[in-house]
């Protein structure tokens, strides 16, 4: 078939692609993503314009959640530039060809393969002359942001005041780069309980994207997010405009669905319908949410199983208790498939499935998942894990309730299990471990 346009045509595109990458334009990039491919050349050797051309096309696609072609992109890319290297130097091609497959694969849950290639792409940017200091430090934030969603945190919080140094003395305070770093310090924050430090840190970096890339920028709305998300994490609660902000601003940059692809977007807005009280609206919400998840990924994807958590715990503040069960089960099968066992976002579910199992006197299995809870916690956090706090409170409870309802022996198991439990997280010399082994002898005693 003959080509529609001339090569300088197809080149053009690919211009009109990376300036409207770098501007915001994602629309516009997807046009003239769509007008490079249809007159890009057929034949000859591996060509790194060509290279480039996937590897921007893919970051497009990644934007608007298209994660399976991102990833197809990407390979096809860095196969190019790889190929045309023994001609000229692609090594920051193929840096930016790894940390776009890196990052999609931890987008679609690969987070095993996506490491090898994010760490690929830190090793050959750390190479590359002072200009692209840049790329490294964005290789090193996906890192750790893959740390993050699959733990452990601690490996993260090691990784992260070097590299906030070193964004902050190569590209500035107030360099985009520089302001990820800083968000991915506040995520951690968030993932280690230190929520009013993330809601500071958070709110000082927006202020700068809102002057920086302006106030409708994506970049500038994943902070606006994570303020949000901080501000209900420390009790300060939400606010309506900035949701509203984010929501249009999310619309304008992609599409009408994005608000609904973006997981953090999707939870504030129904905690939102919920304390207006409007159950009907979150339901709607959620609803819409899994069509268009089922729709682009299928039933088994790691985004499927967050809103089913979520609606899951909705479902028990309700007191809709058989359907709780059934979606934190539908959940707990889908993360833990899509994510693995240890996936830090399944200890609030496994939580509320323990509670759920408790309040119907079925303790054995309610201490069996407090006691997976612990693990998944005590892994993310590794030596920040020094004390059990209300996971120790809940088994107590749990133990005093056994009694009331005189099922002494259930009483003793359980204050077992907390021991065990506090030998094995905390140590054997922790006070709340000696405290469960008071508990121990006494618990199931007749009053």
């Amino acid at each position: 078939m003959p080509l529609e346009h001339s090569e300088p045509y197809w080149l053009d595109q690919l211009a009109e692609l990376r300036a409207a990458l770098a501007e915001g334009r994602y629309a516009d990039g997807l046009k003239a993503s769509d007008a490079a491919f249809r007159s890009m050349p057929t034949a000859g050797g591996p060509d790194v314009r060509l290279g480039i051309l996937y590897r921007c096309a893919g970051e497009i696609l990644l934007l608007y959640s298209h994660f399976e072609p991102a990833i197809d992109l990407a390979r096809k890319a860095l196969a190019i530039c790889q190929g045309a290297g023994h001609k000229v130097d692609c090594t920051a091609e193929i840096a930016r060809a790894f940390l776009l497959l890196g990052r999609a694969l931890q987008s679609h849950g690969d987070g095993d393969e996506a490491e090898t290639y994010l760490h690929q792409a830190t090793f050959l940017a750390e190479g590359i002359r002072e200009a692209e200091s840049a790329l490294a430090i964005e290789a090193e934030i996906a890192t750790i942001m893959l740390m993050l969603q699959t733990g452990p945190f601690f490996v993260a919080e090691n990784l992260l005041a070097d590299i906030a140094e070193r964004a902050t003395e190569m590209l500035g305070p107030n360099h985009p780069v520089t302001c990820r770093v800083q968000m991915a310090y506040a995520e951690w924050e968030l993932a280690v309980g230190e929520n009013e430090s993330a809601r500071q840190r958070s709110q000082r970096v927006l202020r700068v994207l809102e002057v920086e890339k302006g106030p409708d920028a994506l970049l500038t709305t994943e902070a606006r997010l994570l303020v949000q998300d901080c501000r209900a994490r420390s009790g300060a609660g939400l606010e309506d405009s900035e949701i509203a902000a984010a929501e249009a601003a999310l619309i304008e940059a992609l599409d009408e669905d994005a608000p609904f692809l973006n997981a953090r977007f999707l939870r504030l807005r129904c905690q939102l319908e919920r304390l207006r009280g409007n159950e009907a609206g979150m339901d709607l919400l959620q609803d819409q949410a899994l069509a268009l998840i089922r729709k682009r990924w299928g039933e088994e994807h790691a985004l499927g199983g967050l809103l089913y958590r979520e609606m899951a715990l909705e479902a028990g503040q309700r007191g809709h208790f058989a359907e709780a069960g059934r979606l934190e089960r539908l959940a707990r099968n889908i993360l833990e498939r899509t994510m693995g066992p240890e996936f830090p976002e399944l200890e609030p579910l496994l939580m509320s499935m323990a509670s759920t199992h408790a309040g119907e006197g079925n303790y054995e299995s309610a201490g069996e998942f407090l006691a997976r809870a612990v693990a998944v916690k005590r892994k993310a956090l590794g030596a920040r894990f020094t004390k059990l706090g209300p996971y120790g409170a809940v088994l107590v409870s749990w133990v005093r309730k056994a009694e009331a309802e005189e099922r002494l022996e259930d009483a003793r198991a359980l204050a077992r299990r907390g021991v065990l439990i506090a030998r094995g997280a905390i140590g054997p010399e922790a006070r709340e471990t000696r405290e469960l082994e008071g508990l121990l002898g006494t618990a199931g005693s007749p009053a």
